[in-house]
């Protein structure tokens, strides 16, 4: 499962990167988006904040991340991809589920979005066959 989320996660963040039409709404600030005041943010910045406290292991944090990110963004897969992806590895996997689902109605193509929700079924498939 891991190695996933870990093969698919380059090509996504290159996706992301892409996918940022919109100006921020405000200067770029010194701070890095993992310590900037989460009121002064916009949508990307969330993002971005999310990415980074998922690299530094805070995964919970990131998913509160994607979450503000996916409240102020225009309609987005890549939020929901990478908070399904970081939900995946809090063992949220009915979160995850959700999150990839909402994503392929936005890109009903997406592979990545595919395999990923595959993953969070079967992880639930599991969890319910040990009950």
């Amino acid at each position: 499962m891991r190695r996933v989320i870990a093969g698919i996660l380059p090509l996504v963040l290159f996706a992301v990167a892409g996918c940022e039409k919109e100006a921020p709404t405000k200067a770029p600030s010194a701070q890095s988006p993992a310590t900037q005041p989460l009121a002064e943010m916009g949508w990307q910045q969330h993002q971005e904040r999310g990415i980074a406290l998922d690299k530094e292991g805070d995964t919970a944090g990131a998913v509160e991340s994607f979450t503000m990110a996916l409240k102020g963004s225009p309609p987005n897969p890549a939020l929901h991809f990478l908070r399904g992806s970081a939900r995946l590895k809090i063992d949220d996997a009915a979160g995850a589920a959700q999150d990839f689902e909402e994503g392929l109605k936005l890109d009903p193509e997406n592979e990545p979005l595919k395999v990923l929700l595959r993953a969070a079924q079967e992880k639930l498939n599991q969890a319910s066959i040990k009950k």
